[in-house]
Protein backbone atom coordinates (compact mmCIF):
# COMPACT_ATOMS: atom_id res chain seq x y z
CA UNK A 1 0.00 0.00 0.00
CA UNK A 2 1.26 3.31 -1.08
CA UNK A 3 2.07 5.84 1.44
CA UNK A 4 0.31 9.71 1.58
CA UNK A 5 3.60 11.18 0.86
CA UNK A 6 3.94 8.83 -2.73
CA UNK A 7 0.38 9.01 -3.38
CA UNK A 8 0.07 13.26 -2.48
CA UNK A 9 3.62 14.60 -2.48
CA UNK A 10 2.63 18.03 -2.94
CA UNK A 11 -0.20 18.08 -0.26
CA UNK A 12 2.40 16.43 2.20
CA UNK A 13 5.11 19.04 1.56
CA UNK A 14 2.41 21.63 2.11
CA UNK A 15 1.07 19.45 5.49
CA UNK A 16 5.14 18.54 6.44
CA UNK A 17 5.89 22.69 6.10
CA UNK A 18 3.18 23.65 8.16
CA UNK A 19 4.21 21.37 11.27
CA UNK A 20 7.73 22.35 11.01
CA UNK A 21 6.51 25.79 11.24
CA UNK A 22 3.95 25.13 13.84
CA UNK A 23 6.91 22.83 16.10
CA UNK A 24 9.07 25.67 15.73
CA UNK A 25 6.81 28.32 17.09
CA UNK A 26 5.99 26.28 20.15
CA UNK A 27 10.26 25.17 20.79
CA UNK A 28 11.02 28.82 20.12
CA UNK A 29 12.54 30.15 23.17
CA UNK A 30 11.26 34.26 24.09
CA UNK A 31 13.61 34.32 26.80
CA UNK A 32 16.28 34.84 23.80
CA UNK A 33 14.71 37.59 22.14
CA UNK A 34 16.47 41.12 22.73
CA UNK A 35 15.67 43.86 20.90
CA UNK A 36 18.34 46.13 19.45
CA UNK A 37 18.91 49.46 18.22
CA UNK A 38 20.67 49.92 15.05
CA UNK A 39 21.38 53.35 14.56
CA UNK A 40 23.88 55.33 11.53
CA UNK A 41 25.49 58.52 12.99
CA UNK A 42 27.69 61.25 11.11
CA UNK A 43 27.64 64.81 11.53
CA UNK A 44 24.11 64.51 13.87
CA UNK A 45 24.89 66.58 16.82
CA UNK A 46 21.22 68.12 16.70
CA UNK A 47 19.57 65.04 16.56
CA UNK A 48 21.64 62.03 18.09
CA UNK A 49 21.41 62.77 21.88
CA UNK A 50 17.03 63.12 21.01
CA UNK A 51 17.50 59.48 18.91
CA UNK A 52 18.97 57.87 22.16
CA UNK A 53 16.96 58.95 24.18
CA UNK A 54 14.05 57.81 22.47
CA UNK A 55 13.09 54.40 23.75
CA UNK A 56 15.94 53.91 25.65
CA UNK A 57 14.31 51.90 28.27
CA UNK A 58 12.14 49.64 25.72
CA UNK A 59 15.47 48.58 23.35
CA UNK A 60 18.07 45.71 25.30
CA UNK A 61 20.71 46.64 23.34
CA UNK A 62 21.58 50.31 21.57
CA UNK A 63 24.04 49.79 18.74
CA UNK A 64 26.06 52.97 16.74
CA UNK A 65 27.84 52.90 13.87
CA UNK A 66 29.54 56.45 14.01
CA UNK A 67 30.82 57.74 10.80
CA UNK A 68 30.57 58.43 7.03
CA UNK A 69 30.73 56.89 3.50
CA UNK A 70 33.50 58.09 1.17
CA UNK A 71 33.48 61.09 -0.51
CA UNK A 72 30.75 61.80 1.93
CA UNK A 73 30.92 66.14 2.36
CA UNK A 74 31.84 67.49 6.13
CA UNK A 75 33.83 64.05 6.81
CA UNK A 76 37.45 63.81 8.84
CA UNK A 77 40.48 62.18 6.65
CA UNK A 78 39.57 58.82 8.89
CA UNK A 79 36.03 58.99 8.05
CA UNK A 80 34.41 60.60 10.94
CA UNK A 81 32.31 63.21 11.49
CA UNK A 82 33.22 66.96 11.75
CA UNK A 83 31.08 67.76 14.35
CA UNK A 84 30.18 67.03 18.02
CA UNK A 85 28.18 63.68 16.99
CA UNK A 86 31.04 61.39 18.72
CA UNK A 87 31.74 63.35 21.66
CA UNK A 88 28.34 63.41 22.48
CA UNK A 89 27.38 59.04 21.42
CA UNK A 90 30.68 59.08 24.12
CA UNK A 91 29.40 61.03 26.90
CA UNK A 92 25.81 60.00 26.56
CA UNK A 93 23.98 58.89 29.83
CA UNK A 94 24.20 55.02 29.78
CA UNK A 95 23.36 54.03 33.19
CA UNK A 96 22.11 50.19 31.87
CA UNK A 97 25.11 49.90 29.80
CA UNK A 98 23.80 49.43 26.68
CA UNK A 99 25.72 51.41 24.48
CA UNK A 100 28.22 49.74 21.76
CA UNK A 101 29.65 52.40 19.50
CA UNK A 102 31.01 50.72 16.14
CA UNK A 103 33.40 52.98 14.51
CA UNK A 104 36.45 52.41 11.74
CA UNK A 105 39.56 54.43 11.28
CA UNK A 106 38.35 55.04 7.52
CA UNK A 107 35.89 55.76 5.79
CA UNK A 108 33.37 53.01 4.77
CA UNK A 109 33.64 51.84 1.01
CA UNK A 110 30.23 52.09 0.89
CA UNK A 111 26.04 51.81 2.33
CA UNK A 112 26.10 48.28 2.26
CA UNK A 113 29.66 47.56 4.02
CA UNK A 114 28.18 50.40 7.13
CA UNK A 115 25.06 48.63 7.39
CA UNK A 116 26.26 45.32 7.06
CA UNK A 117 28.54 46.35 10.70
CA UNK A 118 24.54 46.00 12.24
CA UNK A 119 24.34 42.34 10.75
CA UNK A 120 28.05 41.13 12.05
CA UNK A 121 27.90 42.11 15.25
CA UNK A 122 24.00 40.46 15.52
CA UNK A 123 23.19 37.48 17.34
CA UNK A 124 20.72 34.88 17.29
CA UNK A 125 17.37 35.76 18.95
CA UNK A 126 17.80 39.49 18.35
CA UNK A 127 15.46 41.67 16.53
CA UNK A 128 17.16 44.65 14.80
CA UNK A 129 15.55 48.10 14.76
CA UNK A 130 17.09 50.02 11.95
CA UNK A 131 17.12 53.76 12.24
CA UNK A 132 18.69 56.93 11.28
CA UNK A 133 19.41 59.58 13.26
CA UNK A 134 16.12 61.09 12.18
CA UNK A 135 14.00 58.80 12.82
CA UNK A 136 11.69 58.00 15.94
CA UNK A 137 9.09 55.75 17.35
CA UNK A 138 6.15 57.19 20.28
CA UNK A 139 7.08 55.59 23.57
CA UNK A 140 5.82 51.85 23.80
CA UNK A 141 5.84 51.27 20.12
CA UNK A 142 8.90 48.80 20.64
CA UNK A 143 7.65 47.18 23.82
CA UNK A 144 4.19 46.31 21.12
CA UNK A 145 7.11 44.63 18.65
CA UNK A 146 7.72 42.77 22.27
CA UNK A 147 4.14 41.87 22.51
CA UNK A 148 3.93 41.29 18.55
CA UNK A 149 6.89 38.79 18.39
CA UNK A 150 5.26 36.45 21.40
CA UNK A 151 2.19 36.44 19.00
CA UNK A 152 4.19 35.15 15.98
CA UNK A 153 7.49 34.11 17.46
CA UNK A 154 8.21 32.80 13.96
CA UNK A 155 7.85 36.25 12.02
CA UNK A 156 10.79 37.80 10.15
CA UNK A 157 9.86 40.93 9.55
CA UNK A 158 7.61 43.80 11.68
CA UNK A 159 6.64 46.88 9.33
CA UNK A 160 6.51 50.10 10.38
CA UNK A 161 4.58 52.94 8.44
CA UNK A 162 6.54 55.68 7.67
CA UNK A 163 5.36 59.59 8.08
CA UNK A 164 7.89 61.37 5.92
CA UNK A 165 8.09 65.00 7.86
CA UNK A 166 8.19 68.01 5.09
CA UNK A 167 9.93 71.27 6.06
CA UNK A 168 8.27 70.98 9.66
CA UNK A 169 6.82 68.85 11.38
CA UNK A 170 3.26 69.96 10.83
CA UNK A 171 3.19 68.79 7.26
CA UNK A 172 3.68 65.12 5.70
CA UNK A 173 3.79 63.91 2.11
CA UNK A 174 1.65 62.02 1.26
CA UNK A 175 2.12 58.40 -0.39
CA UNK A 176 3.44 57.65 -3.56
CA UNK A 177 6.52 55.34 -5.16
CA UNK A 178 8.65 58.17 -4.49
CA UNK A 179 7.43 58.35 -0.91
CA UNK A 180 6.84 54.75 -0.04
CA UNK A 181 5.58 54.32 3.60
CA UNK A 182 7.28 51.11 4.19
CA UNK A 183 10.74 50.54 4.07
CA UNK A 184 12.44 47.39 5.85
CA UNK A 185 13.64 48.58 9.45
CA UNK A 186 12.78 45.68 12.19
CA UNK A 187 13.80 42.50 10.63
CA UNK A 188 14.92 39.29 12.77
CA UNK A 189 18.31 38.50 12.88
CA UNK A 190 19.22 34.96 10.68
CA UNK A 191 22.97 33.85 10.82
CA UNK A 192 24.86 34.53 7.08
CA UNK A 193 22.18 37.98 6.49
CA UNK A 194 23.80 40.64 4.07
CA UNK A 195 23.32 43.79 2.85
CA UNK A 196 24.10 43.40 -0.88
CA UNK A 197 22.11 46.74 -1.55
CA UNK A 198 21.42 48.73 0.67
CA UNK A 199 17.97 48.87 1.63
CA UNK A 200 17.14 45.27 2.01
CA UNK A 201 18.96 42.27 3.27
CA UNK A 202 19.33 39.03 2.09
CA UNK A 203 19.09 35.40 3.98
CA UNK A 204 22.08 33.44 4.07
CA UNK A 205 20.93 31.89 0.54
CA UNK A 206 21.18 35.13 -1.29
CA UNK A 207 17.06 35.30 -1.42
CA UNK A 208 15.73 38.87 -0.68
CA UNK A 209 13.78 39.19 2.91
CA UNK A 210 11.55 42.14 2.13
CA UNK A 211 10.38 41.65 -1.50
CA UNK A 212 10.75 37.59 -2.14
CA UNK A 213 7.42 35.75 -1.80
CA UNK A 214 9.01 33.11 0.54
CA UNK A 215 9.07 36.15 3.11
CA UNK A 216 5.59 37.39 2.39
CA UNK A 217 3.87 34.99 4.71
CA UNK A 218 6.54 35.77 7.78
CA UNK A 219 6.48 39.98 7.37
CA UNK A 220 3.49 41.60 9.52
CA UNK A 221 2.11 45.09 9.56
CA UNK A 222 0.79 46.61 12.61
CA UNK A 223 -1.41 49.44 12.47
CA UNK A 224 -0.77 52.62 13.88
CA UNK A 225 2.90 51.46 14.20
CA UNK A 226 4.03 54.58 12.79
CA UNK A 227 8.15 56.12 12.53
CA UNK A 228 8.54 59.31 12.47
CA UNK A 229 11.09 60.11 9.52
CA UNK A 230 12.19 64.06 10.38
CA UNK A 231 14.72 63.61 7.54
CA UNK A 232 12.71 66.22 5.25
CA UNK A 233 11.89 68.83 8.03
CA UNK A 234 15.97 69.92 8.37
CA UNK A 235 17.31 73.04 6.12
CA UNK A 236 18.26 73.40 2.94
CA UNK A 237 21.91 73.52 3.46
CA UNK A 238 21.48 70.12 4.87
CA UNK A 239 19.97 68.70 1.71
CA UNK A 240 22.55 70.48 -0.41
CA UNK A 241 25.01 68.51 1.35
CA UNK A 242 22.80 65.67 1.24
CA UNK A 243 22.44 65.75 -2.72
CA UNK A 244 26.48 65.95 -3.15
CA UNK A 245 26.63 62.67 -1.93
CA UNK A 246 23.54 60.59 -3.14
CA UNK A 247 23.87 61.65 -6.63
CA UNK A 248 27.15 59.15 -6.68
CA UNK A 249 26.24 56.68 -3.79
CA UNK A 250 22.45 55.88 -5.41
CA UNK A 251 23.51 55.62 -9.01
CA UNK A 252 23.60 51.85 -9.10
CA UNK A 253 20.13 51.94 -7.58
CA UNK A 254 17.10 51.46 -9.66
CA UNK A 255 13.78 53.61 -9.06
CA UNK A 256 10.26 53.94 -10.78
CA UNK A 257 9.98 55.03 -14.20
CA UNK A 258 13.42 53.91 -15.68
CA UNK A 259 14.77 56.16 -13.54
CA UNK A 260 17.77 55.57 -11.46
CA UNK A 261 17.21 56.29 -7.42
CA UNK A 262 19.86 59.19 -7.93
CA UNK A 263 18.07 61.15 -10.66
CA UNK A 264 14.81 60.34 -8.68
CA UNK A 265 16.72 61.41 -5.31
CA UNK A 266 17.80 65.25 -7.35
CA UNK A 267 14.26 65.42 -8.42
CA UNK A 268 12.81 65.23 -4.73
CA UNK A 269 16.25 67.62 -4.03
CA UNK A 270 14.97 70.63 -6.35
CA UNK A 271 11.28 70.29 -5.35
CA UNK A 272 12.27 70.62 -1.81
CA UNK A 273 14.93 74.09 -2.32
CA UNK A 274 12.77 75.47 -4.76
CA UNK A 275 9.58 75.24 -2.66
CA UNK A 276 7.58 74.11 -5.65
CA UNK A 277 5.97 70.79 -4.28
CA UNK A 278 2.22 70.45 -5.05
CA UNK A 279 0.35 71.26 -2.44
CA UNK A 280 -1.86 68.18 -3.08
CA UNK A 281 1.24 65.84 -2.16
CA UNK A 282 1.32 67.52 1.08
CA UNK A 283 -1.08 66.07 4.29
CA UNK A 284 -1.06 68.44 7.31
CA UNK A 285 -0.10 66.68 10.46
CA UNK A 286 -2.31 67.35 13.61
CA UNK A 287 -1.33 64.23 15.93
CA UNK A 288 0.87 63.56 18.60
CA UNK A 289 5.19 63.25 18.15
CA UNK A 290 6.98 61.21 20.01
CA UNK A 291 7.70 62.58 23.53
CA UNK A 292 11.01 63.33 23.01
CA UNK A 293 10.98 65.35 20.00
CA UNK A 294 8.61 67.94 21.69
CA UNK A 295 11.90 69.73 23.22
CA UNK A 296 13.73 69.66 20.50
CA UNK A 297 14.49 72.74 18.55
CA UNK A 298 12.37 72.52 15.15
CA UNK A 299 9.16 71.42 17.32
CA UNK A 300 7.74 74.85 17.36
CA UNK A 301 8.61 75.88 13.61
CA UNK A 302 5.90 76.08 11.10
CA UNK A 303 7.67 76.24 7.43
CA UNK A 304 7.28 79.69 5.89
CA UNK A 305 6.51 78.01 2.34
CA UNK A 306 2.99 76.91 4.49
CA UNK A 307 2.44 79.83 6.12
CA UNK A 308 1.96 81.29 2.75
CA UNK A 309 -0.26 78.93 1.19
CA UNK A 310 -0.93 76.04 3.24
CA UNK A 311 -2.22 72.76 2.31
CA UNK A 312 -5.79 71.90 3.18
CA UNK A 313 -6.00 67.53 3.36
CA UNK A 314 -5.92 66.39 7.40
CA UNK A 315 -3.19 62.82 7.34
CA UNK A 316 -5.57 60.49 8.01
CA UNK A 317 -8.63 61.77 7.65
CA UNK A 318 -8.80 63.00 4.12
CA UNK A 319 -8.37 59.48 1.80
CA UNK A 320 -5.08 57.82 0.60
CA UNK A 321 -2.76 55.56 2.44
CA UNK A 322 -2.91 57.09 6.05
CA UNK A 323 -6.78 56.74 6.24
CA UNK A 324 -6.62 53.20 5.47
CA UNK A 325 -7.66 50.71 8.10
CA UNK A 326 -4.71 48.24 7.10
CA UNK A 327 -2.13 48.14 4.05
CA UNK A 328 -0.58 45.56 2.16
CA UNK A 329 3.12 44.02 2.97
CA UNK A 330 4.61 46.47 0.05
CA UNK A 331 1.95 49.02 -0.97
CA UNK A 332 4.31 50.17 -3.76
CA UNK A 333 3.78 47.46 -5.68
CA UNK A 334 0.07 47.26 -4.66
CA UNK A 335 -1.71 49.89 -3.80
CA UNK A 336 -2.69 52.62 -6.44
CA UNK A 337 -2.29 52.92 -10.42
CA UNK A 338 1.46 51.08 -10.10
CA UNK A 339 -0.24 47.67 -8.88
CA UNK A 340 1.35 44.69 -10.13
CA UNK A 341 0.28 42.09 -8.09
CA UNK A 342 -2.91 41.56 -5.28
CA UNK A 343 -2.39 42.41 -2.02
CA UNK A 344 -0.90 40.62 0.10
CA UNK A 345 -1.83 40.73 4.01
CA UNK A 346 -0.10 40.23 7.23
CA UNK A 347 -1.97 42.43 9.74
CA UNK A 348 -1.34 42.27 13.25
CA UNK A 349 -2.76 44.31 16.43
CA UNK A 350 -0.61 44.84 19.11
Amino acid sequence: MESFATTHPELYGGFMKQMTKIMAEVNYDLSSVKLVKCLAAHNEEDWIEFNLRNNYDEYDIIRVVEGAVENRPNSTPDGHSTDRTLELIKNFPDPDNKIELFTLSRPFKSLEEQKQIFLDAANEGEWLFIVDCDEFYKEGDVNRIRKAIRQAPMASEFIPTFLHFYRDFWHIKDFTPEWNIFHQRIIRYQPGMRYHTHPVATDVNGICTCLSSEYQPFRYTIPGLYIYHYGYAKGKEFHEMKRNFYMKELEKFSADGGKTAAQAFDEKFLEFVNECEDLNTILKFDGEHPEVMKSHPAYEHYADRYLREDATRIWNKSGGAYAESQLPNIPAWMYGPWKQFEPYYNVMRV
